[in-house]
């Protein structure tokens, strides 16, 4: 398979056959024209990839071609020829005929090209290399350095490769620091980690020109083993920079490897937390949300419309109850009146008109009371709507609630035909490296919440699978722990680890047969022999057998050292 650097190479050739046959062709050493025409007919079928024709050609123009008088030509038609056969893969026949041409034109940069394609298809990268070099002396092209630097990698010669893509970085700036940055990038892809760190250092005065700088360094140290420091540097890079996101992953992983497992613990809960909130929302989710809430708008609006509607019957009962209480009064203040005036014709005039005046006056007082009763009443007809409709609101929001979170999970059970709580939306391997740290801080049933989301995501499932059945047995879960470690049993992944693990479980279960075949096969592997035989002892005991309870406690002592 070609490297990279090696298809730009093949590119490159095909390329420059057909521009040298143009600059050559108009040589001023061409002096003859059949020649010209020998060469252009040579070029011409070379582009139509006809290359039997090609070389029919070419032969013939070297015939005619005198090396002496027209070395130009003669060196270009070798070097033609060279090309050919390169493209035909006769590597042999290429790199004869590169000699001559080189032989007599040493200058002429193209033919250290061709030659570094044919010694890159012959694996002989160190001629390639040193070719490359000659045609970027010759040519000035500094952009190759690139593939120079990509050539002496593969030789592991880290320094050279170094010194090229610095040539190709200085080439293109005369800033120091621009350079110093752009090679400790290029270091740090080559895993030239201390290297790097030096030219980070060079730009730490210029944080906001490079603002990856704090990131960068801290992964230097990180690779470099320096953990403390590394934790250091991503601190500052949350502060300072962008990478937010991977900075926290990172500076978990630090802690993590310095047993700091609270840390640790925090910043991994900040990056999942961070990739849940990024993650788009599940057809389920969204369809949950577009039916909730259509149910509350829906809830809103017949509300609003029962709201109104109970207010305007209590307006209109009050105005009826208010209308007829003063027909009442008007009625019976018009009863006395009669009874009055029936009085008066029975006495005195004197004492008839004085009747009739506190009759008159008396009449006035129930008027009066009964208009400022209607008042009343009327007042009441305004303000007892606004208190029942305030009142009726607060219990309208809460049934609002109510059907809109019943809503939601009806929709929920309609799309997914369940109503527990869904899987988290992504899987990363953060999750698994926070279940090992919970593991640490004995926060079991954490851990295994952690490795379950590892196990139904397919993510380093075997590993997830034997950490969970730890946290299991730990936390006492032992039915769980047994089927986890069986799992792990048949997968064949940490087989007598499973097996011992699983003898507690099948202790706590009460089924010592099955604990004591497992410790056998333990102890059969020589298995951590010292626990083991005191594990299997204990389940003797645990039996009623003491014989064998005492045999394998003093076996476990000749493992257990002084």
């Amino acid at each position: 398979m070609k490297t990279r650097w090696m298809v730009k190479m093949a590119a490159l050739l095909l390329a420059m056959v057909m521009l040298a046959g143009s600059a050559m062709a108009a040589a001023e050493e061409v002096v003859s024209q059949k020649l010209n025409t020998l060469y252009s007919l040579a070029v011409g079928y070379i582009g139509q990839e006809d290359y039997d024709k090609a070389m029919e050609y070419l032969d013939a123009a070297l015939k005619i071609c005198p090396e002496d008088t027209n070395g130009d030509m003669f060196a270009d038609l070798h070097l033609k020829k060279a090309c050919v056969y390169t493209i035909r893969q006769e590597y042999k026949d290429a790199l004869t005929e590169l000699e001559k041409s080189i032989k007599v034109r040493p200058e002429v940069a193209e033919a250290y090209l061709v030659r570094v394609q044919v010694y890159s298809e012959t694996d002989e990268i160190a001629k390639a290399a040193a070719d490359l070099e000659k045609y970027i002396e010759l040519s000035g092209d500094s952009a190759m350095n690139e593939t120079l630097a990509q050539m002496y990698l593969q030789l592991e010669d880290k320094q050279k490769a170094e010194a090229s893509y610095r040539s190709m970085i200085e080439s293109a700036t005369d800033d120091p620091e621009l350079v110093a940055y752009n090679l400790a990038l290029y270091e740090m892809n080559v895993q030239m980690y201390a290297e790097a760190l030096v030219n980070l250092q060079a730009c730490k005065e210029n944080i906001e020109k490079y603002p990856a700088l704090h990131y960068n360094t801290g992964i230097c140290q990180m690779m470099l083993g320096n953990y403390a420091e590394a934790v250091e540097a991503f601190t500052a890079s949350l502060n300072t920079e962008a990478f937010a996101q991977d900075a926290t992953f990172n500076r978990a992983v630090c802690n993590m490897t310095l047993q700091q497992f609270e840390p640790a613990i925090a910043d991994f809960t900040t990056y999942i937390n961070g990739l849940i909130a990024a993650a788009p929302a599940t057809e389920t989710e969204t369809a949950e949300k577009e039916t909730a809430e259509a149910a509350t708008e829906e809830t809103k609006a017949e509300e609003k419309e029962e709201a109104e509607t109970e207010t305007e019957e209590k307006a209109e009962e009050t105005k009826e109850e208010a209308k007829e209480e003063k027909a009442a009064e008007t009625t019976e203040a018009a009863e006395k009146t009669e009874e009055a005036k029936a009085e008066t014709e029975e006495e005195p005039k004197a004492e008839a008109e004085e009747k009739t005046t506190e009759v008159k006056e008396e009449k006035a007082d129930e008027t009066t009371e009964a208009v400022e009763k209607t008042e009343e009443a009327k007042a009441e007809t305004e303000e007892e709507p606004k208190t029942e409709t305030a009142e009726q609101t607060a219990e309208v929001k809460e049934e609002i609630a109510e059907q809109a979170e019943a809503a939601a999970e009806a929709a929920k059970e309609e799309i997914t035909g369940q109503t527990e709580t869904a899987e988290a939306p992504v899987v990363d391997i953060a999750y698994y490296y926070r279940g090992v740290c919970y593991i640490s801080v004995e926060k079991y049933e954490e851990a295994a919440a952690d490795f379950t989301v590892c196990i139904d995501g397919g993510l380093n499932e075997t590993e997830s699978r034997i950490n969970r059945a730890l946290s299991y047995l730990q936390s006492g879960k032992f039915e769980e722990a047994e089927e986890d470690f069986t799992y792990c049993i048949a997968q064949e992944y940490m087989t007598d680890d499973a097996m011992f693990y699983r003898s507690y479980a099948y202790r706590y279960l009460d089924k010592n047969e099955e604990a004591l075949k497992d410790l056998t096969a333990c102890i059969e592997h020589e298995y951590n022999l010292a626990q083991t035989y005191q594990e299997r002892a204990a389940v003797y005991q645990a039996m009623g057998d003491e014989v064998n309870y005492l045999k394998d406690l003093e076996a476990s002592l000749q493992f257990l050292g002084d």
